[in-house]
């Protein structure tokens, strides 16, 4: 069966028993009931203005005072022009507004889903008997008047009563089953039904309408009367009429011993922790008695039980016992919130609570934190306690541990950088895990990089900076203050020849030579000592870079290359006296013989005259490496070079195999980017150098006459032949000459 839900009042019935209550509408005029399948919930129907899917409406055939504050409301639905079924899902009822109209009074949900109405079949007619009772805040100002079309009302009962007794007057059938209509109407001299009693005589009238004696007397109309025939159609009719009028009467008795209303609970009770009584609506002692659940203590439902006194009927029809729920509301408690804001130790901490009882409540969540951060922890009301907002459900509260105060440490506060040390490093140590960043005051003096907790500081011009360190926050500990190095920077000039050697080095080193110098840059060195035969005397003549860390995955890596020698801005080649002459006495000879035999590593020009088998801190007498100026033979790098050190003519790759010179020269290659008599194999371990692939002159002068062009010698053996070594000719072009002859030298080296 169906199972409805307390009627809920909207916000626009509230609004219209507000305005009656003010006195800005006189009464409530409940109009109408509408049926709609929509799907609702309970708590929704307060806030409704209308009802979707509305399937049948319905006019109110009777409103009845309950008591002071409530209205019962009947209606009837009836299948009769429905073409679709549909479940009954929720009733609305509709009264006026003086200033809306008609509006959404009232509404309720169907609970058991069972209340379904079937489309008419032309056969069966199904309906539905509704009863709403709905507060309106003073009955005595509800409207009462209905549509008389809509239900017989208990005069319309009266009247047909009335009307049945006239006809039983009429026709004699009175309380006394005879008589009154017929005694009175035969006397009549008119006569009835063809009948009359005239001048103690009984006369019939005739077809020709004439009145004759039928005999008989009195017992004839007696006879007449008693005649179950006589008069059947109209005995008929009154029989009927009297059995509903008979009905009518019973449902009347009925109604006056009717309790029409189940009591419902009045107001609302909430937890004290003491006991509580609920008090009730439409709870007539004089008809009911109450017994069951009819006080509590705890919050929840109880269930108090009605009784029909003696001669009452519920109004379904039963008589049985009405359980009726009645609930005591849980007390509210606010939600704790935390107290205090501890900081990070590194140890595990609670927070404390305000508000926090007990008695009233759970504890539950994440109660305890190591790291500072936010943690979520849980509240459960008690059984007999609710939330301000009237859940039970968990409440989740969050609360925090605070960071620690930050700290920041600098190993150093200050440092100073050169060529020979470009870049240095800064260690900073903090409390915690905060990034770590550092900014210099002047970055084209010092840049700097940060990782992880070293902060790498880089020289770029001569000058003074300052480096900032900060520490942002970290997981558990704030950004402490700033901290600071100063920093030095002193770097080598522009200007090569203003750097000595030992400068010229750090920056080799620091593999920044080439962010101060340029190619062909020279600066000058100042020869003394005999070499082989020949003496230098104070002769100055300046070295010029060919090259940056060239060839340097072979060759080595942070190295710059330099040639000897110019003079006043013109090449020159180092000349003995002998020059171009032949011969096996001391001179500037590739060999004393006139052999290439052992190639560039066992020539005479490599060992003796250049001074390779010795060291700069130790050089062979009479060699060009003793004659360098100390401070540059101090700082000079040694080179690995690739060569054909077999020579003999052996033109196989095998032959080409590697020395380790301080001073060399250069191969063939090295001077024209391409071979005619080295070794083919020579140039995949060689490259020429950027001097000479810039265009720049091979020509050389003798730097006794630089007005007299020579031939320079390179140190590749000739594969052509087995007794000359390719050289650079007067005129800058590639050429060969015997072992023996004394020639222009170029010697190169590195820094």
């Amino acid at each position: 069966m169906a199972e409805f839900s307390k009627l809920v009042v909207t916000r626009k019935g509230q609004a219209l028993i507000a305005k009656m209550l003010a006195g800005t509408a006189t009464d409530i005029d409940f109009t109408k009931v509408a049926a709609s399948d929509a799907e609702y919930q309970v708590e929704e129907l307060e806030g409704l203005d209308s009802l979707n899917g509305i399937m049948q409406e319905a006019e109110v055939s009777r409103k009845t005072r309950t008591n002071e504050v409530a209205v019962k409301v009947e209606t009837a639905f009836s299948n009769m022009k429905l073409t679709v079924g549909y479940h009954m899902k929720v009733l609305g009822l509709y009264a006026l507004d003086p200033d809306d109209g008609e509006i959404l009074y009232a509404a309720c949900v169907e609970l058991s889903g069972n209340c379904y109405m079937p489309p008419y079949n032309g056969i069966t007619v199904s309906g539905a008997y509704i009863q709403l009772v709905t507060t309106v805040g003073n009955a005595d100002n509800v409207s009462l008047e209905v549509n008389p079309a809509a239900i017989a009302t208990i005069g319309d009962i009266q009247y047909l009563q009335e009307q049945i007794s006239e006809i039983q007057v009429f026709i004699g059938m009175d309380e006394g089953g005879a008589g009154g209509h017929i005694s009175a109407s035969v006397s009549d001299p008119a006569g009835v039904h063809g009948l009359r009693f005239n001048h103690n005589e009984l006369q019939v009238k005739d077809a020709e309408g004439n009145w004759k004696s039928a005999g008989g007397g009195a017992s004839a109309v007696s006879a007449h009367n008693e005649d179950e025939e006589a008069h059947a159609d109209i005995r008929q009719a009154v029989k009927n009429a009297q059995d509903a009028a008979d009905k009518a009467a019973e449902a009347i008795s009925k109604i006056a011993y009717t309790v029409d209303v189940v009591p419902t609970q009045n107001g609302t009770l909430t937890y004290t922790g003491g006991v509580l009584t609920p008090s009730w609506n439409s709870f007539n002692p004089s008809t009911l008695e109450i017994s069951g659940q009819t006080s509590g203590t705890d919050a929840g439902t109880y269930n108090a039980i009605f009784t029909l006194k003696e001669g009452y009927t519920w109004a379904d029809g039963t008589k049985t016992p009405k359980t009726v729920p009645w609930t005591i509301g849980r007390a509210t408690v606010a939600v704790p919130t935390q107290n205090g804001n501890p900081a990070y130790t590194g140890q595990a901490q609670s927070p404390t609570w305000s508000g926090y009882d007990t008695a009233k409540m759970t504890i539950g969540g994440t109660t305890t934190g190591t790291n500072a951060g936010t943690y979520p922890a849980t509240f459960i009301p008690g059984a007999n306690y609710q939330w301000p907002d009237g859940s039970t459900t968990a409440k989740t509260v969050n609360w925090t541990i605070s960071k620690a105060a930050g700290s920041l440490t600098l190993n150093k506060t200050s440092m100073t950088l050169s060529a020979a040390a470009l870049s240095g490093t800064i260690t900073a140590t903090r409390a915690g895990n905060g990034a770590i960043s550092a900014v210099s005051s002047a970055p084209s003096v010092a840049s700097v990089s940060v990782s992880d907790n070293i902060i790498t500081v880089t020289g770029k011009a001569a000058g003074s900076a300052t480096i900032t360190v900060s520490v942002g926050e970290g997981s558990n500990h704030a950004a402490p203050a700033n901290k600071t190095c100063s920093v030095t920077v002193t770097l080598p000039t522009k200007t090569l020849n203003g750097n000595s050697w030992a400068t010229v080095k750090e920056a080799s080193d620091a593999g920044t030579g080439a962010n101060y110098w340029a190619v062909g840059d020279t600066k000058a060195i100042t020869l003394n000592g005999a070499v082989q035969g020949f003496t230098f005397s104070n002769v100055t003549v300046n070295a010029f870079i060919i090259g940056f860390n060239h060839n340097a995955t072979r060759e080595g890596g942070n190295r710059i290359h330099f040639l000897i020698g110019k003079i006043s801005g013109k090449d020159v080649a180092l000349c003995d006296s002998k020059y171009h002459n032949s011969g096996s006495d001391a001179g500037f000879r590739m060999n004393q013989s006139n052999s290439n035999a052992g190639g560039w590593n066992g020539s005479y020009m490599r060992k003796t005259v250049l001074g390779n088998s010795g060291s700069p801190a130790n050089p062979p007498a009479n060699s060009l490496m003793a004659a360098l100026p100390a401070d540059l033979r101090n700082n000079l790098k040694t080179t690995t070079k690739y060569t054909d050190n077999t020579g003999n003519a052996q033109n196989n790759a095998s032959s080409v195999t590697a020395t380790t010179d301080y001073l060399f020269l250069l191969a063939e290659f090295e001077v024209f980017g391409s071979r005619s008599y080295a070794n083919s194999a020579e140039q995949n371990y060689q490259k020429q150098y950027d001097y000479f692939k810039a265009g720049n002159s091979r020509i050389a002068y003798n730097h006794t006459n630089t007005g007299s062009a020579v031939w320079w010698w390179c140190r590749s053996p000739s594969y052509t032949d087995t007794n000359s070594f390719p050289c650079v000719w007067t005129d800058g072009t590639g050429s060969g000459s015997s072992a023996y002859y004394s020639a222009g030298v170029r010697p190169g080296f590195s820094v």
